[in-house]
């Protein structure tokens, strides 16, 4: 058994040099939820966004986005990530498109945060 499957990551475990971002993320009709806080320890899920399913139409989509401070000082990554589609078949069962995976919010180096897709 794997005690972390990860199918995609945005914001890599050992190489984030933007600390404390906040995350905002929705679907095709708009946005669903926001966080910005103190992120969890590196390689630990945030426990409100922990293999959290994209509910609505699609996309599902996801943004980080730099702390205000860090961008006057011109140390700004924004990032985003869209998941158009999806199709899964997981242990012999075809879960219905845009069914079949989940996000979290994972601490990373330098105080960062992650996305991580993985199995719901």
């Amino acid at each position: 058994q794997y005690p972390r499957f990860t199918v995609y990551q945005l914001a890599a475990d050992n190489y984030n040099g933007i600390s404390n971002p906040s995350f905002a993320y929705g679907n095709g009709e708009g946005l669903i939820g926001t966080w910005a806080g103190d992120p969890p320890a590196s390689q630990s899920h945030l426990s409100d966004f922990s293999r959290v399913q994209c509910q609505g139409p699609p996309p599902c989509w996801f943004a980080l986005e730099t702390p205000a401070e860090l961008a006057a000082q011109d140390k700004i990554a924004d990032r985003g990530l869209v998941v158009r589609r999806w199709q899964a078949r997981l242990g012999g069962v075809d879960y219905p498109v845009g069914e079949g995976f989940s996000f979290s919010l994972i601490g990373v180096i330098n105080g960062g945060v992650g996305i991580e897709l993985g199995l719901p």
